[in-house]
């Protein structure tokens, strides 16, 4: 072989081992660099997704339990309850657009219908006391001959009165304060009744926290919405609370719950949940026969004498009360009455309790009670100076010493004069 065939091959090896060129090379990790960006996105939109995902199942487990909660206490709404009572136990105690007060029996084992055990109705001179109910016209005149207890359900964590930023600060209020979002409050479920712990007087009010919810207002529809009855329009809330004379005329009540995460999205959007349900509230209570109206007023001392109950005069418990020819009752502990009847025209009279008199002469009111009239209220003073009882015993003194003697007889058939005076 010539040594020029030699040098051939040997440069035919040489090129046969040569690396990437320069494109290639920035080709190449051109397709690592897009791949790696699709990775990326995948995994940041997979993250995100999930992020999504837990905050709407958050806010629906949320609004879920929160409204199926409080719909099994409004169907339970009546159940067990005084409706024997000269003041009916209302079904529903209270209700605005943040809140409802419901009676019920919740423990009713082994309670019987001549035996309560603990915890008992609400007390109203116990406590505590929720403010809705708290020297009010939606309190309670006594405390319920039963076992049902008063369930609250509400915003109002520390019973001011008002939903607001104050609510947050108190221990229930914890869970809204570690989110972000500033319209979160604590929905809580409240148990008051008396006796609680076989201590009297003690209301109990166990506190438990059902969801964090959104505020009522703006955008965000009211927590609770009632319908009277014969109508098919919502109570209108700019007009209050349902008055208490109207409470037993509320047919159903509707509930939206809407709920938000506790957390927000990468968008810094919050995940929301709205559910709703309708409650006929009326289920566990006679709703039978016609509409009826109130009628109520106070007994009390009129210790000047001036016509009108101060605040400073006290009721008269057990005085009678009666309103035309069939309906009667008594006066509760703090000499409030109320009768609840037909429409029609009643004249309302009472008798002072022992020991009293009526001041007024005469000691009676027509009363007109409509579907116009609402609830018309007359309270009778009495007072142990304009009147009581006197009596006399007759004798023959035989010998005039002005005590009755052993001996001396009385007289039967006398006549007796009382002159008017002060």
């Amino acid at each position: 072989m010539t040594p020029a065939r030699k040098y051939h091959v040997h440069g035919t090896r040489l090129r046969g081992r040569r690396g990437f060129t320069l494109i290639e090379m920035l080709v190449g990790l051109t397709l690592i660099g897009v791949v790696a960006i699709i990775l990326v996105a995948v995994l940041i939109a997979s993250a995100r997704s999930r992020g999504s995902t837990m905050n709407q199942l958050e806010s629906t487990q949320a609004a879920s339990a929160a409204l199926d909660m409080i719909a099994r206490d409004t169907r339970s709404a009546g159940y067990g309850a005084d409706l024997d009572a000269a003041q009916p136990q209302p079904p529903i105690a209270y209700v605005d657009s943040l809140q409802i007060l419901l009676c019920e029996n919740l423990s009713p084992y082994p309670d019987s219908s001549a035996a309560h055990q603990s915890p008992l109705a609400y007390s109203p001179t116990g406590n505590p006391r929720p403010k809705p109910i708290d020297g009010t016209a939606w309190q309670p005149p006594m405390r319920y001959r039963t076992g049902a207890e008063i369930v609250r359900y509400t915003l109002d964590l520390n019973n001011d009165g008002v939903v607001d930023a104050n609510d947050l600060a108190t221990p229930d209020g914890a869970d809204a304060r570690r989110t972000k979002n500033p319209n979160d409050y604590v929905l809580v479920r409240q148990v008051y009744g008396d006796s609680t712990g076989n201590v009297a007087n003690n209301n109990g009010g166990t506190t438990e926290r059902i969801a964090i919810v959104s505020k009522p207002g703006g955008s965000v529809p009211p927590l609770f919405t009632v319908y009277m009855q014969g109508s098919s329009t919502p109570y209108d809330w700019s007009n209050g609370p349902v008055p208490a004379a109207q409470l037993s005329q509320i047919q159903r009540v509707e509930v939206r719950v809407s709920s938000p995460s506790t957390k927000p999205d990468w968008r810094g959007n919050y995940a929301n949940t709205e559910l709703k349900t309708v409650v006929n509230s009326m289920r566990n209570t006679p709703s039978a026969g016609p509409p009826t109206y109130v009628c109520n007023g106070y007994v009390y001392n009129d210790a000047n004498q001036n016509g009108s109950k101060d605040p400073t005069e006290l009721g008269l418990a057990n005085a009678n009360v009666r309103l035309g020819n069939i309906y009667s009752t008594y006066t509760a502990s703090n000499g409030f009455f109320m009768f609840r009847v037909p429409a029609g025209t009643y004249t309302l009279r009472h008798t002072p309790p022992s020991g009293y008199g009526s001041l007024v002469n005469p000691d009676s009111f027509v009363v007109n009670l409509s579907p116009t009239s609402g609830t018309i209220s007359h309270s009778f003073g009495d007072t142990a100076r304009a009147g009581g009882w006197v009596s006399i015993h007759v004798f023959n003194d035989a010998n005039q010493n002005g005590y009755q003697d052993f001996s001396e007889t009385p007289l039967a058939s006398m006549k007796v004069t009382l002159t008017p005076g002060t």
